[in-house]
């Protein structure tokens, strides 16, 4: 189990730095084209929770019962989920040119033109992005997020409103 949450986060790191490369090219090429994604260190609180907790199962002296195992088992889901969240396409907000991609749980993508937003609304936690046609938000993003003051810069340029609630 070690070995396999280990070998998952040195392959998103290293999808991470091939990711940080190409961004990088993009921008030097100045297309306008970037990523709004969490930070890394999201990985490290993730599997610092799962070391922790296999710690406990495999070192400590719990008493084998079912209940006790299963109940430390559920305890390591936050850690697999916030150990592969910054990896590229489990929630992203790809921004190119017009066009904005969110991509959530690696398969979920819906696709939005900078022209649809109507409004911003930026909150204590992050942005609230809302669309033409549609009552409810589109999409969200945590001020945590890396890019995000690229988004805020591309909504001012645009004239789109950011309310401050």
């Amino acid at each position: 189990m070690l070995r396999t949450v280990i070998v998952i986060l040195i392959v998103s790191w290293v999808l991470e730095w091939f990711k940080k490369i190409s961004e990088s090219k993009a921008e030097a090429e100045g297309t306008g084209c970037f990523i709004v994604r969490l930070p890394v260190y999201f990985a490290i609180v993730g599997l610092a929770e799962l070391l922790m907790i296999m710690g406990i199962l495999t070192y400590g002296q719990l008493p084998a019962s079912i209940g006790i195992t299963l109940v430390l088992g559920l305890a390591t889901l936050p850690g697999i989920f916030l150990a592969l969240l910054p990896m590229a396409g489990a929630w992203d907000v790809i921004v190119e040119l017009d066009d904005i991609t969110v991509t959530r749980a690696f398969v979920f993508k819906t696709h939005w033109k900078m022209s649809q937003i109507t409004q911003c609304k930026e909150t204590r936690g992050g942005i609230h992005v809302y669309v033409k046609g549609r009552e409810e938000r589109a999409f969200f993003m945590s001020k945590r997020c890396v890019g995000i003051e690229k988004f805020r810069k591309r909504m001012e340029e645009k004239r789109i409103p950011i309310e401050e609630i």
